[in-house]
């Protein structure tokens, strides 16, 4: 079973495209998108972005935190998903939004081990929601941007096993996480193992496999959810990832978790891999050196 672990974090890390090799920090740095029409080019962890589009800091139901990265860019599809299903999360009274890392402007590597995220069409969403925030005193209107640089996003599960915590998840979650799964422009979204036990101790039935199949478990998300979304259409140079399997992932793959194998792996090889990006990338980050 670990093997099947390590070929699923290669195929998160790296991909095939040949071309332009990363080029350090330079993607970070860039401050401006890239003009024309926008393209998500290459895959979330081995690509960049044309044509970027700004999530703005507030908008109905959501705040966007850790302004100061400046990872709050994505494709035009990306940001109009984020605004409907926090619209609707609102509406709903399913709480109000905190909305972690998109892109960067043109997308590409970041200078962190955050290898994802690259091609405008990944979004980390807060498991945490501004309501959770009440017994500080602040209301969710009231998150200043220095407060968003301050907050952490917090673990739901106990302390000491891979366990969902009661007292941090609430039937407003599980709901929101069931419409965001049930979305067709949705490819799928990364939970921990603890919540997807969760959801399968609830939802492990034929009429769930078409969305419950986009619930993965995966090393790292017990206080965020990383939603990744399909390729649009008509963008030719998008890669779209390995598809899901069709079923509720309800197994003895899931159950590997809390195995011993499991234990001694711990969590996903940490290492920042060396990719190598598509060749349009280098036409996107081209006229860097002359802004910098």
């Amino acid at each position: 079973m670990v093997k099947n672990v390590l070929l699923i974090s290669t195929l998160l890390a790296a991909t095939g495209c040949a071309g332009l090799k990363s080029q350090g920090d330079a993607w970070s740095k860039v401050q401006t998108t890239a003009i024309g029409t926008p393209q998500s080019i290459g895959t979330g962890s081995a690509g960049c972005l044309q044509g970027a589009e700004s999530l703005t800091p507030d908008g109905p139901g959501f705040h966007v935190m850790r302004i100061s990265r400046r990872r709050f860019y994505g494709h035009p599809a990306l940001i109009q998903a984020l605004r409907e299903i926090s619209a609707e999360a609102y509406q709903a009274k399913l709480g109000t939004l905190l909305i972690g890392d998109l892109s960067q402007p043109r997308g590409g590597p970041s200078n962190s081990n955050h290898v994802s995220h690259q091609s405008g069409l990944n979004v980390d969403l807060w498991i945490q929601q501004a309501e959770d925030f009440a017994q500080t005193g602040v209301t969710p209107t009231g998150l200043s941007l220095d407060a968003r640089e301050n907050f952490y996003a917090r673990s739901v599960l106990f302390s000491d096993r891979l366990e969902l915590n009661p007292s941090f998840w609430s039937d407003k979650k599980t709901e929101l996480l069931k419409k965001i799964a049930s979305r067709k422009d949705l490819d799928r979204v990364l939970v921990s193992p603890a919540i997807k036990k969760f959801f399968c101790e609830r939802f492990n039935s034929p009429e769930n496999i078409s969305w419950m199949s986009k619930i993965r478990p995966w090393y790292g998300h017990d206080d965020h959810f990383h939603l990744t979304f399909k390729c649009p259409e008509n963008d030719l140079l998008c890669v779209p990832p390995k598809p899901v399997v069709q079923d509720n992932a309800c197994d003895a793959t899931l159950e590997w978790w809390w195995s011993e194998e499991a234990r001694q792996v711990k969590e996903a090889p940490a290492e920042k891999p060396s990719v190598t990006l598509p060749e349009r990338c280098n036409e996107v980050l081209s006229d860097i050196t002359a802004q910098h």
